[in-house]
């Protein structure tokens, strides 16, 4: 079976070496390089291949953060590498621009490994991936102050976990292995879907499933 190949740019060292062992102890998983510089980054990613970069947002090179580097990775490569930016920034609309930029991940730094895992196999999915450190951002919130993205940010109706069974559905999983999936009762997965439906406006899972597509959610 063919491993998941990580691609890590990070600017500190110590982070890089703590990944890189926390992820060579996983089966399924290979780093198959890193860079503490952010102009590698691109030149690295048709080099290597990656299937998931692991990409930090502040960089010490001027006019330089993790979301330009992802975009312009992006426009070369689209869908065939899945970005996960690692970091402890936590505004609204920092976090709407990475969605916006096609990242599929955002993780804290400070995550735990079976975070870390789960993103990983999540986006290598297909699927979006936001840790519960960042719940808030899927619910309505006051307009932020923020310097970064130019225009307001969007908020998403759904709770992470409601968005969890959302994109699994797209997949075509059952109620049952979609429960299975996320270790919830068959009952619990109802109550999302009416939910969801009722958040949406839809009235089932195609409605569901054309806002997902609509979101670039999927």
């Amino acid at each position: 079976m063919k491993k998941i190949s990580i691609l890590i740019v990070e600017d500190q060292e110590l982070m890089i070496d703590g990944l890189k062992a926390m992820l060579e102890k996983e089966l399924g998983i290979e780093v198959v390089g890193y860079t503490m510089k952010a102009l590698e980054a691109e030149s690295l990613t048709q080099k290597l291949s990656p299937d998931v970069i692991l990409m930090d947002f502040d960089f010490p090179e001027k006019d330089i953060d993790g979301i330009k580097i992802a975009k312009e990775i992006l426009a070369k490569k689209g869908d065939s590498v899945k970005i996960i930016m690692l970091t402890n920034y936590d505004e609204y609309a920092l976090i709407n621009e990475a969605y916006r930029s096609g990242i599929k991940g955002y993780v804290p730094k400070n995550a735990s490994k079976q975070s870390l895992i789960r993103a990983i196999k999540t986006v290598v999915d297909n699927r979006f991936y936001f840790d519960d450190v960042f719940d808030k951002i899927f619910n309505p919130a006051p307009e932020p102050v923020s310097a970064y993205a130019g225009s307001s940010p969007s908020f998403y109706p759904l709770t992470r976990r409601e968005l969890d069974v959302a994109t699994i559905a797209f997949t075509g999983k059952s109620r049952k292995e979609i429960a299975s999936e996320l270790f919830i009762s068959h009952n619990t997965v109802d109550t999302h879907f009416k939910n969801i439906f009722a958040k949406l406006e839809v009235k089932n899972r195609a409605g569901m499933i054309n806002w997902l597509i609509k979101q670039k959610l999927v």
